[in-house]
């Protein structure tokens, strides 16, 4: 990956999940700046009035789904987290236009992938 700062937006609900993300950016010493939203309407807002290149949504949230944020940045890469393995559910999301749908496991290595699904979402977006 490059030196250059990626903004995330991390959409994510659980206080664990959070702090395990915070802590594989900083332990591999990860170019991101992230904001964390805990829900839908306050990633809304984030994307109102900030800049991201990237965002890592939970798919499981109490007040929206990934469609309606979307909506509101057709451009921006999406990237889907979930403890719910269904293959259904990852057609959606790739029906959708996420860029990326990874399954959480409880050891947390799903976050060993998230470093190259984001480069590889950023490059889909440089190429459209």
């Amino acid at each position: 990956m490059s030196a250059t700062t990626i903004n995330v937006l991390l959409v994510e609900d659980d206080l664990v999940d959070q702090m395990a993300f915070e802590r594989l950016v900083r332990t591999a010493a990860l170019p991101y700046e992230y904001r964390i939203a805990t829900s839908c309407a306050e990633a809304r807002r984030l994307l109102q009035t900030m800049s991201f290149d990237v965002a890592i949504l939970d798919h499981c949230l109490d007040d929206g789904t990934v469609c309606e944020l979307r909506e509101g940045c057709p451009d921006l890469p999406i990237i889907i987290t979930s403890g719910n393995s269904s293959e259904a559910l990852a057609v959606q999301a790739k029906q959708a236009g996420v860029s990326a749908y990874i399954t959480k496991d409880l050891a947390g290595t799903y976050l060993e992938s998230l470093p190259l699904a984001i480069e590889r979402a950023m490059q889909r977006r440089i190429c459209l």
